[in-house]
């Protein structure tokens, strides 16, 4: 049985809005509420263009969420998958940052224990 990072360790509720371009530019989904741990650190980060960029904090989030079935009749909530990508938009509070890093840490069988997000 795989696990992933303990509920106690994500104290805070952060806001994760999904990037899509579009011709007009980029765009940002729907907001989800997610546990995390967001704390202040401060690292330089490279992009996948050879860029770098300061980057003001670190969040940790799980590698799925339980969300309510639509039918009332199913008890178990429904696992959704958390993917965050870089350029996504997530908002700690009222302060939006921008993903610039995400590295998923894994389990022993491969599975996702929990995901590694540094923000600027």
């Amino acid at each position: 049985m795989s696990r992933t990072i303990p509920r106690s360790l994500l104290p805070h509720r952060v806001d994760h809005q999904a990037a899509e371009t579009t011709p007009d530019g980029t765009t940002f989904g729907t907001a989800i509420i997610l546990p995390a741990r967001f704390e202040q650190r401060t690292k330089i980060v490279y992009t996948g263009e050879g860029r770098s960029a300061a980057a003001s904090g670190l969040v940790f989030l799980p590698p799925h969420v339980g969300l309510p079935d639509p039918d009332p009749t199913v008890t178990d909530p429904v696992r959704v998958p958390v993917e965050p990508q870089v350029g996504d938009r997530i908002t700690h509070r009222t302060r939006r940052y921008r993903v610039l890093e995400v590295t998923t840490l894994a389990n022993i069988d491969g599975s996702a224990h929990h995901h590694e997000v540094w923000v600027g």
